[in-house]
């Protein structure tokens, strides 16, 4: 009986990119074919099939064309003739990746410091041929380690092809175990590096990649310390940055301009000259080692330690002086590790020298997604560092951190940084000209609690500060809806916003508030409010002060009188909005307000404040205020001065450190000096002893030695010794034989009070030493 066989045939189909991954992906169908004795073949079953290869660390240095060769090697479903094919497609992932953020490009977007490193390393892949680290050699063996070591003792060249293959071996993780195992070997790279290591860029970087591979996993960190690599890395970098310096020196221009040059020459099609080849052949060179040596000495900072050894050793510098390249791996790198480096404030200081903001300013819109994120995060560190803020508005940065508000990806950095900027109040007017105030307006309305979006508010509440801030969130209804939004969401942050606005002196923003002082006065005294809302919403009342607006209908219709007096109360409440309720009494306090405000004993409560709140400048400063306020008022003015100690208050308040405290007390004074003779003798009389407490002493002192007061008569021999001018004018004195009083002793300010037969005194009156008298022999009424 003729066998039945079942044979399985596989047949590639296609080999294309996959649309969102860097890989390629090989498709095939496998055909099941059917053997039966001496018929023909046939087809019983037919399937498809997928086969994806991943490829990492495509940038503009990799060996795309030995990379394809090395897949098409590992891949059995690709035949040898399709090499040039897997070439092409290379070549295209590593445009692609690179225009979206090639090798460490793809990964270092979004993330938080603590993964930047790990991150980092996920781009390099040692097996990739030709990629940032690519050694020289291939086929390396772990079986061939004795031989690598004798090449050791060789020339230069042996030894850079040695080192290559024990760096491909390095790559691999499954032959990293038998690479430490082999301790001679390691010790004799460090030996290399040492004494050899200055002659060749190619030997230094292939020994610098093996021990970066090692450096990757931190248990192994005890080995690269024990072999003093670092200390030969920070001198190798030092070493070929003078070579840089010298290269530009000799080309007369910087390695980022060579590379330009050489770069746009290619893309139009012209041919470079032998020594334009060469130079960018040295800048390939160095920028492979400058990444692995700084990729190294990363990985090993995470012990604080050896970052403190690093910043003696300048690495901030060397950092910094890497950020005139144009190898976008390298930068990226590079500025990472500064982020890292720049929450100390010693290493800041260093940046502040090498001109950093102005190097990272160019990056802020780089192509590179990865770039201009970290760069926003190490930016962000800096933006805590005033001189910093002020340096990155000079450098025009906040246009272009304002174009990416818009961007998911980048929104958390700008808005935080921003908010820094913002905090001077120098900087505040440049978001004027920007579109921050429009994007910051469309998210405050989308956002249903403020809380959730922390930079953003923080940064809206910074800007409505600013007088032409306020008038653009003010103007064409968005200061209704902003009003609405905050009544509607009760958010308190946002009614910080409305306040903000409110406060402004400009007189026609605040008319915009009129249609809502009704609704303000009305919800403010709603039981259900949280605490920091009532507080915002109050604070709002209290800086819409409108001349012709008729505070007594709110006042009156919504019962807001006894609210304002309940809350005066210093033991039942809280100090802010004890003073919000203060400033609110100052504004509503109009002719036709007054006598209610009066009755209501909210004046006499606002008294009470001077002496318990006397250590809090601001609530004292108000209450002041809202006093002279009263004072202004005709119909409350009189039953205030005569039922209250007003007078004495505000005297006392004279005496006060601040000096707007002083002012506004000494101004309520005069006026009342002005406009009442009754009071006014009183109030010399007050502010005499105030000011004179001193010299009363003394009189008082001499007074009680002498027993009592002497006869009226002393009075008279005293009285010639004056000439007054009892027009207000400075007083002259004459003492004759019996000594002189210096006229500036007395001569200080106001009246403060008449003495017998008219006798004035100035502000300020102090007995100089030369006038040695009996004091006692003068009377006083």
């Amino acid at each position: 009986m003729a066998s039945t066989e079942l044979k399985k045939r596989i047949r590639p189909t296609a080999i294309v990119l996959d649309d969102s991954e860097c890989a390629i992906v090989v498709r095939y169908q496998v055909d099941y074919v059917k053997h039966h004795g001496t018929e023909a073949e046939r087809v019983v079953e037919r399937k498809e099939g997928t086969k994806r290869i991943n490829v990492k660390a495509l940038n503009e240095y990799s060996n795309i064309p030995l990379l394809a060769k090395d897949v098409v090697k590992k891949c059995k479903l690709i035949k040898e003739s399709k090499v040039p094919l897997v070439e092409q497609l290379l070549y295209k992932l590593r445009d692609r990746s690179h225009g979206g953020g090639a090798g460490l490009a793809s990964a270092a977007a979004g993330t938080d410091f603590d993964d930047d490193r790990n991150l980092l390393k996920a781009q390099l892949d040692l097996k990739a041929a030709g990629g940032p680290t690519a050694p020289s050699g291939t086929g390396a063996s772990v079986d061939d380690l004795d031989s690598y070591l004798e090449c050791m003792y060789d020339s230069v060249l042996e030894k850079v092809d040695a080192t290559g293959k024990i760096a491909e071996l390095a790559g691999r993780t499954q032959d990293l175990e038998a690479l430490l195992m082999h301790e001679p070997l390691i010790g004799a790279l460090s030996r290399v590096l040492r004494e050899d290591g200055k002659k060749s860029i190619e030997l230094s970087t292939n020994i610098l990649t093996v021990f970066f591979a090692i450096s990757n996993f931190s248990q192994f960190h005890q080995v690269i310390l024990k072999n003093q690599i670092g200390d030969m890395t920070m001198k190798l970098v030092d070493l070929e940055i003078q070579r840089a310096e010298y290269l530009e020196k000799q080309e007369g221009g910087s390695i980022a301009l060579l590379t330009s040059k050489a770069w746009q020459k290619k893309e139009q099609g012209m041919k470079l000259t032998e020594k334009q080849e060469r130079v960018l052949g040295v800048i390939y060179k160095q920028d492979r080692f400058f990444y692995i040596t700084f990729y190294l000495l990363l990985n090993i900072s995470e012990d604080v330690s050896i970052e403190r050894k690093m910043r003696k050793r300048s690495i901030v510098t060397y950092l910094s002086s890497m950020l005139t390249r144009n190898n976008v791996d390298l930068l990226i790198l590079c500025v990472t590790f500064l982020k890292k480096l720049s929450i100390y404030k010693e290493n800041k200081e260093e940046m502040v020298r090498a001109g950093i903001v102005q190097k990272l300013s160019k990056f802020v819109n780089a192509k590179n997604g990865a770039l201009v994120t970290q760069t926003l995060r190490l930016l962000h560190n800096l933006s805590f560092d005033e001189r910093l803020r002020e340096e990155m508005a000079r450098n025009s940065l906040i246009p272009q951190l304002v174009g990416h508000m818009r961007n998911p990806n980048l929104e958390t950095q700008v808005l935080g940084l921003l908010y820094h900027i913002s905090i001077e109040d120098k900087t505040k007017s440049m978001f004027s000209y920007t579109d921050a105030l429009d994007i910051i307006y469309d998210r405050l309305m989308g956002v249903g609690d403020s809380r959730t979006t922390p930079e953003l508010i923080a940064l809206a509440v910074n800007l409505s500060q600013n007088h032409r801030n306020a008038e653009v969130l003010a103007q064409c209804g968005r200061l209704e809806a902003l009003v609405n939004h905050a009544l509607e969401t009760e958010d308190e942050l946002l009614m910080k916003i409305v306040r903000n606005i409110s406060q402004q002196e400009d007189q026609d923003i605040k008319a915009l508030f009129r249609p809502f002082l009704a609704k303000f006065a009305a919800t403010v005294q709603e039981p259900q409010l949280t605490a920091d809302f009532a507080l915002e919403l109050l604070g709002t009342l209290g800086n819409i002060a409108l001349p012709e607006f008729e505070y007594e209908e709110i006042l009156g219709e919504r019962g807001l009188i006894e609210f304002l007096s309940e809350h005066l109360v210093p033991v039942e409440t809280e100090d802010d909005m004890l003073l919000e309720a203060v400033i609110f009494i100052g504004t509503v306090c109009t002719e036709k307000t007054a006598q209610e405000i009066l009755r209501s004993g909210i004046a006499s409560r606002l008294l009470n404040l001077l002496e318990e709140k006397k250590d809090d400048e601001e609530i004292v400063l108000q209450t002041a205020f809202a006093l002279h306020k009263l004072l202004l008022c005709e119909a409350a003015r009189e039953e205030l001065l005569t039922k209250t100690q007003v007078l004495p208050y505000l005297v006392d308040l004279l005496n006060n450190k601040n000096a707007e405290v002083k002012l506004t007390a000494d101004k309520a004074l005069d006026y009342v000096m002005d406009v009442s003779e009754q009071h006014a003798p009183k109030i010399r009389q007050l502010k005499f002893e105030t000011f004179n407490q001193e010299w009363i002493q003394v009189v008082a002192g001499n007074a009680a030695a002498a027993g009592a007061w002497q006869a009226p008569q002393a009075h008279d021999d005293l009285a010639g010794a004056y000439e007054y001018d009892d027009e207000g004018g400075d007083v002259d004195y004459n003492m004759g034989d019996s000594g002189t009083l210096e006229e500036e002793a007395y001569d200080h300010g106001d009246y403060v009070r008449n003495a017998p037969d008219a006798y004035t005194f100035r502000r300020g009156s102090v007995f100089n030493a030369q006038m040695q008298m009996d004091l006692s022999a003068y009377s006083w009424q």
